[in-house]
């Protein structure tokens, strides 16, 4: 009698496992080899590691312990992805220093406060993916949102987590104080739910500096949205792109920000 010899799981599949007893749906997703795509564009690949081995892709994420082993037993170097969005409570920033992410982070967080302490990734190109929880209603997964470089990845959206390989041949990590298995994903600060909502609240302004910069117009005016004031007219408010209603201007007050700088919204691509 032939005895049957357990086998571990390999890396991916592993992890792939773990990430879906958390919650948090999964799927396959091509990887390196040989410093080209899996797939079958190879070398000519636009998104080498970065896209489903799946016909249906993220349709097809699950949490299901038997579709997840025949997976990564039918392609045992598959990158793995996860769901981003209201499917997994997930949000992410993707942060891509070459864009001038790090920079835009910098800002925002000295305009507002830090983050709080939470999961992140850091992928094997230089960039970082710092996660937290999905605050609600409607996240739209964007680039550039939060200014260059500094993208947001939310509904309808998802990543390529470790271990997988990056097409530079460098792993995906996690950070190491910021590992899923020591620390949770924390709730989305109130000042970063009102920048990524979909329809702010009227009023609010979107810009990642508020409107707590003085300027030549004196010192801070809160309430002001930088968004509503139009561009030829400074005396005229309009409804702001993105906003339910003009925003409220008090009286005797020009609708332009404190700073005095004329700027649009983010921007949606």
């Amino acid at each position: 009698m032939t005895a049957t010899i357990a086998t571990a799981p390999r890396p991916c599949e592993a992890a792939a496992l773990d990430y879906a007893a958390r919650g948090w749906p999964v799927f396959p997703v091509h990887s390196i080899r040989g410093g080209r795509c899996t797939c079958k564009e190879g070398a000519d690949c636009e998104r080498p590691g970065k896209h489903p081995r799946t016909r249906h892709g993220r349709t097809e994420a699950t949490t299901d312990e038997t579709t997840i082993k025949t997976w990564w037993r039918t392609g045992p170097d598959a990158n793995i992805g996860i769901l981003t969005g209201p499917e997994s409570g997930l949000i992410a920033l993707d942060v891509a220093p070459r864009r001038g992410g790090d920079a835009t982070l910098k800002a925002l967080l000295a305009a507002h406060g830090p983050l709080p302490k939470t999961v992140e990734s850091l992928t094997g190109g230089g960039g970082r993916h710092i996660l937290l929880q999905h605050p609600g209603g409607t996240i739209k997964s964007v680039t550039n949102k939060l200014g260059p470089g500094l993208d947001v990845i939310a509904d309808d959206g998802s990543l390529v987590v470790p271990p997988s390989v990056h097409v530079s041949g460098k792993p995906y990590q996690w950070e190491p104080s910021s590992d899923p298995g020591e620390v949770p994903v924390a709730p989305c600060p109130p000042w970063l739910v009102a920048l990524l909502q979909d329809t702010p609240p009227a009023g609010s302004c979107s810009f990642p500096g508020g409107c707590a910069a003085p300027g030549p117009q004196g010192p801070p005016r809160k309430g002001l949205c930088r968004e509503g004031a139009d561009g030829g007219n400074r005396n005229r408010a309009e409804r702001p792109r993105g906003h339910a209603q003009p925003c409220p201007e008090p009286r005797g007050v020009q609708p332009w920000p404190a700073c005095g700088r004329r700027l649009s919204g983010p921007r949606d691509g």
